[in-house]
């Protein structure tokens, strides 16, 4: 987010604090680089594709 704009970085905090939740909450932990590279992977699928969002139509997938 740009400086001095406090609702796109709330967005921005609010979307880090998401992921990590969702980082820990893994049964199995990255240990290299590369495992946490396609753990992020996922979770940009399923946050991109799968979870509601309230600026778009609530469908099933």
């Amino acid at each position: 987010g740009r400086p001095n704009h406090p609702t796109t970085q709330g967005k921005v905090e609010r979307f880090q604090q998401t992921m990590k939740k969702w980082l820990r909450a893994q049964p199995d932990q990255p240990t290299t680089p590369h495992e946490l590279q396609l753990l992020l992977d996922t979770f940009a699928e399923h946050d991109n594709h799968h979870r509601p969002h309230r600026s778009l139509p609530h469908r099933q997938t």
